[in-house]
């Protein structure tokens, strides 16, 4: 039976009741994350709550706002924000984005959305919808609620596997975004990259800094890694924030 909470060195994630659990991609994505004196913060299909806590863990001076559809998930969510000591900085909505109407437009937005878009569906329904996004997040409708809820100025962040990824920034064209950082990463460094982290922007500038992520350097975690994860995971040394 999987792990029903996961600890990190300053907050606990319960993940009794959501469907998509800690990954140790998803804490890498809340330890890239870069916010660039944002104040205001959107986490776009929340899930167990995991990257809005990273984030208040790392900027002190940021606000978030979560929004997940999934009940199971936001039960775990609530308790994870309540129990954490940031919480009159991190604020639970329960809602399809697509139909939210929030009073401001955000800064930044982050999102973990759903990766499997063309496989088989998951049986379970709630698993399905995380993993799968059918009926759900899809490509178009993050683009679409993105595009609505993010300030004319702000940043853009998802975390995808590479061909999704590049679907995305096509996609994400018409709507004047393009990527202004890239992170590819690789489980090992003789394998090819499995996922994409990306920041877009509706700036108009052509730049992109690229960038390449090893996860393990023979069976431990590679320097890179052990330096983004630190802060957070219980057994590594604390080498400074990510």
């Amino acid at each position: 039976m999987a792990n029903t909470y996961f600890n990190f060195k300053q907050f606990q994630v319960l993940q009794e009741h959501a469907a998509m659990r800690v990954t140790t991609d998803a804490c890498l994505f809340g330890a890239w994350i870069q916010l660039h004196q944002a104040k205001q913060v959107l986490d776009v299909g929340t899930g167990t709550g995991l990257l809005s806590l990273m984030l208040a863990q790392r900027f002190p001076e940021v606000l978030l706002t979560a929004v997940e559809l999934e009940l199971g998930a936001c039960i775990d969510a609530a308790r994870n924000f309540s129990n954490s000591r940031w919480k009159e900085r991190l604020h639970l909505v329960q809602n399809d984005v697509r139909r939210w109407l929030p009073e401001q437009r955000f800064d930044a937005i982050v999102s973990n959305p759903p990766f499997f878009i063309r496989d088989l569906p998951n049986p379970g329904a709630s698993r399905k919808l995380a993993r799968h996004g059918q009926d759900g997040l899809s490509l178009e409708v993050l683009l679409g609620s993105v595009d609505r809820l993010l300030h004319p100025e702000g940043t853009f962040h998802v975390m995808l596997p590479p061909p999704v990824m590049l679907e995305l920034e096509h996609a994400a064209q018409p709507y004047g975004f393009l990527i202004r950082r890239l992170c590819r990463v690789q489980h090992r460094a003789d394998k090819p990259a499995h996922l994409a982290f990306a920041a877009f922007s509706r700036d108009g500038r052509q730049v992109m800094a690229v960038e390449q992520f090893v996860l393990k350097d023979a069976d431990a975690y590679s320097p890179q890694a052990r330096e983004y994860l630190s802060p957070f995971y219980l057994y590594l040394d604390d080498l400074g924030s990510a």
